[in-house]
This record gives C-alpha cells, structure tokens and sequence, in this order.
C-alpha cells in the first residue's frame, strides 16, 4: 500500500499555524490599547487642531508651565502623526477582535498584531501621560503651598492678636 503526496498532504496538518487561545493579560493589553488608540484619535483630532496652544500654562500653574507649554507644541507639531497612529490602531484593533472572534484565539501572526495594538496605544498615550504628571506636579504643589500659607496665615493672625490683647510686650 502505498500513499502519493497530495494524499499525505490531505491527511496532514500543519502544527505551527495552529490557532492557540490569547492568554487573559493578552487579551485585557489589547482592549486598553484599543480604548487608548481610539481616545487619542478622538482628542488629538478635536483638542490639537487649533485652541490647545491659544493659552498660556505659565499663569495657570506654579511650577513646569513653560515644559507643559513645550509638550503641547510638541504635541501639536506632530499631531498629524498622532491622529493616524491613533486611528490605525483602532480600526486594526477593531479587525483583530473581529478576526480573532473578540480575542478568543488566533494564530502567532495574530498574537503579534495584539502586541502591536499594545505598543501603538501606549505610544498615544505617552504625550498624555506626560502632561498629567505636569498638572499632578502642579496640584501638589499647589496643595503644599496652600498648606505653608495657611500654617503662616494662621501663625501671623495669633502674633497679631497676641500683640493687640498685650500677651506679648506689653504693659
């Protein structure tokens, strides 16, 4: 009994293209990638195409306004850059979950698209996560300051009422 090829191939399966399940941590990256490209898509596309830059941060916050105004025109200058970033990865997030029938499980290839989806979100998120470290920094010293003022505030009005009811140099 002999077998010719097209047989043998008919009755043979190719183990290294089999689709394998995406792990869980696979699977949760990839949908924040998404969510994080289809963000920054709709923000660089409605936030940066004009009023972003018509403000000036260095009067609003104590400290790093002018780096928060160097990142904004950053951000500006390549925000054509960004919004496609931004809409590659989501729409091919999109066909990757539809591919994939909603990340269930897919070959090697589809594993790294998943990867790729993870980078490009991330690399979106980035200008942003700069600018929330800016306004945090912002906050607490903001809040610090506040806290100084007061303990100085309250310290001046005892001196001063101190002085003016005699409990110190007077008569």
């Amino acid at each position: 009994m002999s077998i010719d090829l097209a047989q043998f191939m008919s009755k043979t399966s190719v183990y290294e293209n089999l689709p394998v399940p995406f792990s869980p941590a696979l699977r949760r990256a990839t949908w924040w990638g998404i969510g994080l490209c289809g963000f920054s898509f709709l923000v660089y596309l409605l936030m940066f195409r004009g009023w972003a830059g018509s403000w000036d941060a260095e009067r609003v916050f104590l400290v790093l306004g002018n780096q928060f105004n160097s990142i904004v025109s950053w951000i500006e200058s390549i925000s054509t850059l960004l919004v496609t970033l931004g809409l590659l990865g989501f729409i091919g997030g999109l066909a990757l979950v539809g591919w994939t029938h909603g990340l269930k499980q897919g070959t090697r290839g589809w594993h790294v698209v998943a990867f790729v989806v993870v980078a490009m979100g991330f690399c979106c998120a980035l200008p942003f996560i700069w600018l929330i470290t800016i306004g945090a920094i912002n906050l607490i010293v903001g809040i610090v300051m506040g806290i100084v003022m007061l303990v100085f505030g309250l310290a001046a009005i005892a001196l001063i009422m101190a002085f003016m009811f005699g409990a110190i140099g007077g008569t």
